[in-house]
């Protein structure tokens, strides 16, 4: 079989946004052509199951996160109801498959795109359980006599269930929130891009609301005379 056909729904999902968008945005018909060459192909039946739960060394959460960036245009610019259908379902599998893990990023985005309860509760939960120390430190959780299956979830990729943050560390979403041992024994240094990225999402559409504060100790930081990050720039001015 050809090289990375396990990943065909997936393949076919993205192939499908970007000419989505593509057409969308620019009207020219290329994009409305390459579109129709696609489904020609079939590209769009692949696309119900792109979300892989078998076998374990197809299961990828970094292919997860890719799969949810493009339901997003490809929601919001394809006007066929037939395959919007195909997309929503693709869709709802997908989250039915990773609302386990109470990563808020992809909470969200089910959420914003189809209005449904997207388990906000435990989204922001996530969220305030980060660490503000995102050094990723070892931890282990397997020893513990509580690991269940919570009710209202099945676990289809592996695993059994969620564990927070503050049970773990923080980490991007490409990782999965399931196991229940890992770190890196302090080596290495996580950003907190993850979570700004889910945070602004959700107040981007209303689902966390702006602190009601303002109190300046907690809605700014003092100067300190500090140079923290890079130096300002002083080389020549860009070029015309």
């Amino acid at each position: 079989r050809p090289i990375g056909s396990y990943a065909r729904g997936l393949n076919g999902l993205e192939a499908l946004a970007f000419v989505e968008t593509a057409s969308a945005l620019s009207g020219d018909p290329k994009f409305e052509q390459g579109r129709n060459q696609l489904l020609e192909w079939g590209y769009h039946k692949e696309v119900i199951r792109q979300k892989l739960t078998f076998p374990p060394g197809n299961v990828f959460h970094s292919d997860d996160r890719l799969a949810f960036y493009v339901y997003h245009p490809l929601l919001q610019y394809t006007k066929d109801p037939e395959l919007r259908s195909i997309y929503r379902r693709s869709l709802e599998r997908s989250w039915e498959i990773e609302r386990i893990e109470h990563v808020p990023w992809f909470n969200f985005i089910y959420g914003a795109l189809t209005g449904n309860d997207c388990e906000l509760d435990q989204a922001t939960a996530h969220l305030r359980e980060w660490p503000l120390d995102l050094i990723k430190y070892n931890f282990r959780n397997s020893h513990r006599a509580d690991i269940h299956t919570p009710k209202g979830y099945t676990p289809y990729s592996g695993g059994v269930r969620p564990f927070s943050p503050r049970e773990t560390n923080g980490r991007r979403w490409i990782d999965s929130w399931l196991d229940p041992d890992g770190g890196s024994n302090a080596r290495e240094v996580e950003d907190p891009s993850g979570w700004l990225d889910a945070y602004w999402m959700a107040r981007y559409h209303g689902m966390i609301t702006a602190p009601a504060t303002n109190d300046p100790e907690l809605t700014s930081v003092p100067k300190r005379g500090l140079q923290l990050g890079a130096e300002p720039y002083k080389g020549p001015p860009r070029p015309e």
